[in-house]
């Protein structure tokens, strides 16, 4: 016998460590049994549906192409395994239940964040956003994506042994790279490519009198014709492969530095595959390692 109470709990608990946004609410969940033709599960006769209502579907559905899966694949993965503790033939399906959004990716102030208890005070996310006038972060589900305090400790560190005059902010979310720069060094001009207009407009309002130039546009398609002492790119950690793929020879022929985030530390085989990539295209390759992310920071060879 599977405790309702308890399949229930672990459900709400399992969604209160997934979703980020302090915005987004569940506000009931359900169970019934469900058939085999409704569950996915064969010819399984003790199939299980837990029924959440939310107000945000779309964050507790998740992107299914998002790195590590979608946030209800997670949760129904937990949900299943908690079922087959009690009965080792049973199974679990989860359904979401609510209106749709547009994209499990949004901007959150820090500040909610913190006060909401979804993130510590010194989470080294809301330190790097502080230090460089961000006062938002760049949430996808259940990762915050930026600002990146990796990336901004890698190109802080550049910054102390190279002249940066002309940068190329590649995949830019919050700017933390263009601020990073500015904070650090007196660049003649900056170009921020970001595809996403909230997100360009919120950077427009804290780099003000700031030597940058916003290109509204996806980065995978951005023209690189012009050179650069640096090009940063952040792209999402599962298009970063397809992003050398594309993008590489082209940074290579205009480039004096190329930094790259990769993907989590943990992601070793993963990370090892682009740093392979990188050192196969004859880079001089450093690789950097804070906060859980693996950042490279790449030379190219002068041209002559």
């Amino acid at each position: 016998m599977i405790p309702k109470g308890d399949l229930l709990k672990v459900c709400r608990k399992a969604f209160d460590s997934v979703i980020l946004d302090p915005s987004v609410k569940i506000k009931r969940i359900l169970l019934k049994k469900g058939t085999a033709r409704e569950c996915h599960h064969g010819l399984s006769q003790k199939s299980l549906i837990v029924k959440v209502f939310t107000n945000d579907a779309s964050m507790l559905r998740g992107a299914p192409e998002a790195y590590k899966g979608s946030y209800k694949e997670r949760v129904e993965g937990i949900l299943d395994y908690f079922v087959k503790e009690a009965d080792a033939s049973a199974h679990a399906h989860l359904e979401i239940v609510g209106p749709e959004t547009s994209s499990v990716e949004r901007l959150v102030l820090l500040s909610s964040l913190v006060n909401s208890g979804k993130v510590s005070p010194s989470s080294p996310y809301v330190t790097v956003g502080r230090e460089h006038g961000i006062d938002y972060a760049v949430i996808r589900g259940r990762h915050m994506i930026g600002p990146c305090p990796a990336l901004a400790v890698a190109v802080r560190a550049l910054l102390r042994t190279n002249d940066v005059k002309v940068a190329l902010d590649l995949f830019a979310g919050t700017g933390i790279v263009t601020k990073t720069v500015c904070a650090h060094v007196r660049p003649d001009r900056i170009t921020v490519v970001e595809k996403d207009e909230t997100k360009v407009a919120r950077m427009k309002s804290h780099m003000v009198n700031l030597p940058v130039e916003f290109s509204v546009q996806d980065a995978f398609k951005f023209k690189i014709d012009s050179n650069y002492d640096l090009v940063v790119a952040d792209p999402y950690f599962e298009d970063a492969l397809l992003f050398l793929d594309q993008r590489l020879a082209d940074i290579m022929k205009h480039a004096k530095i190329f930094v790259l985030v990769s993907g989590n530390h943990e992601d070793e085989g993963w990370n090892k595959k682009i740093r392979r990539r990188l050192e196969g295209a004859k880079l001089s390759v450093k690789r950097h390692c804070r906060f859980g992310e693996v950042v490279y920071v790449c030379r190219i060879p002068s041209r002559s």
